[in-house]
């Protein structure tokens, strides 16, 4: 059964992408009130502009969202997508791109931190919490812990050839390389 956002999509590319396509037009907007009204929904604003939005709705139609205008989640909220950019059938790519910034939302960027990686090198040492995960048997405490969560922070510290100690619940503080 298809989910809400699956029919929104649908009704979107019926109803807006491929008479535009047909059209021959270069750019399309798509007014989520309109498909708010169009489809007969009640209090699913949030729903139509995230399905809007998304990337899957651009990789399923072979579009590319320029820009949202208006408020965040409104039935005013205008969506302009332009054709050529995105293959449709193509993979869609992963993470937030620049359209997710558009509107109300902003990329957060704090000029007033430190340098992470000057920082993490000039670490005397770390300490990485225990997890629950771990390895059945006698092992180093190093490969005590198997959760994947563990196995990254015991891998970017090791990369970073610096002192570390296994910050444990149970027994306290654990050299990585001691028996347990």
């Amino acid at each position: 059964m298809p989910s809400k956002a699956d029919e929104i999509r649908a009704y979107a590319l019926e109803r807006y992408v491929l008479p535009w396509r047909r059209s021959g037009g270069k750019r399309l907007s798509i007014r989520s009130g309109d498909v708010v009204r169009g489809m007969g929904l009640r209090n699913a604003t949030p729903n139509v502009c995230s399905a809007l939005a998304s990337r899957k709705f651009q990789h399923e139609a072979g579009i590319v969202l320029l820009d949202r205008a208006g408020p965040h989640q409104s039935t005013t909220t205008t969506f302009h997508y332009e054709s050529g950019t995105a293959t449709p059938g193509a993979a869609p790519r992963r993470g937030k791109g620049p359209e997710f910034f558009q509107g109300r939302l902003k990329p957060r960027v704090d000029r007033t931190a430190p340098d992470r990686d000057r920082v993490w090198r000039s670490a005397d040492l770390f300490l990485v919490s225990c997890v629950s995960v771990k390895r059945p048997g006698a092992a180093t405490a190093r490969e005590l812990y198997v959760s994947a969560w563990f196995v990254k922070a015991r891998a970017c510290i090791e990369a970073l050839d610096c002192r570390w100690y296994i910050l444990s619940a149970k027994h306290g503080l654990l050299d990585p390389g001691g028996d347990h």
